[in-house]
């Protein structure tokens, strides 16, 4: 905590309230809520691939997201890279979570499994923003993770240029070359079942922006969705957009799409000053 208190010089009025309420919540959770007991967190271990030579957009996004929530939650677990992180996962989605002997296949189960322990961020909420909460969780999931996969498998020059290149990287030749080119069947065929098969570059932006744009007005002035505390929701927000942010060579309009919109950057500068404790 120590850490955060001497970088509050120079932050913004609402970054400032969001640490001043981050300190007081936490002292107050430490000191005893009158909740029932948490149940012991077993060993954690996140399972990805290598950063550097293979992870691709959609999988950095959830990574980010994964780890954003198990540090509101907060819980401590390690990160593992594999080079066939993959086909490790049951369902093929990265980042998978083992936590004891447990696997956890995608960020809903995580943040299935940590409530069923005793462990949420919706505790303060009411039964209808828990609603609205899981409804905003599957707009992002179907949205913002459809543009990451057209815009990664979909788009030729991002696919020849740097899917195939990474995606084949632990392979050699001609596995290096016929797997992703199998990869990209795959998520083609996806994107044609949820209704993407006809949609142009600019169609898939304009899906993005709007998007975005329910998001921030939700948003508003407040510091989190929610009020003054995050929820899973803003954790996957950030997972997104973060990375949109720190990617701009992956493709300029999705840093666009979040400049747009200041108190969406606001939201992703608050987590990352209370949550990463770095400089966004």
């Amino acid at each position: 905590m120590a850490t955060i208190i001497d970088n509050i010089e120079g932050m913004s009025d609402l970054r400032r309230d969001a640490l001043l309420r981050f300190i007081s919540i936490n002292k107050g959770e430490d000191e005893g809520s009158g909740d029932a007991p948490l149940e012991p967190w077993l060993p954690t271990t996140i399972y990805h691939q290598f950063d550097v030579e293979q992870t691709l957009l959609p999988e950095l996004c959830n990574g980010l997201a994964v780890e954003t929530f198990l540090r509101m939650i907060p819980v401590d677990y390690s990160v593992e890279p594999r080079i066939n992180a993959e086909f490790m996962s049951l369902t093929g989605y990265l980042p998978f979570v083992q936590v004891g002997t447990q696997l956890l296949a995608d960020y809903d189960d995580v943040i299935r499994y940590a409530a069923s322990r005793g462990y949420n961020l919706h505790k303060h909420m009411s039964e209808k923003d828990v609603g609205q909460m899981e409804a905003f969780i599957s707009l992002v999931e179907s949205v913002f993770t459809n543009v990451e996969l057209y815009l990664t498998w979909f788009d030729d020059y991002t696919y020849t240029n740097v899917t195939s290149p990474r995606y084949g990287y632990p392979f050699a030749w001609p596995l290096n070359r016929i797997l992703p080119w199998r990869k990209r069947r795959a998520v083609v065929s996806k994107l044609n079942a949820h209704g993407w098969e006809y949609k142009g570059k600019e169609d898939v932006f304009i899906e993005l922006n709007k998007a975005v744009g329910i998001l921030s007005d939700k948003l508003g002035d407040r510091t989190y969705m929610f009020g003054d505390r995050p929820s899973a929701l803003d954790a996957l927000i950030y997972g997104h957009l973060a990375t949109w942010m720190r990617n701009r060579s992956a493709d300029g309009g999705l840093s666009r799409a979040v400049a747009s919109h200041p108190n969406l950057v606001q939201l992703c500068e608050i987590i990352q000053s209370l949550y990463h404790q770095t400089p966004f």
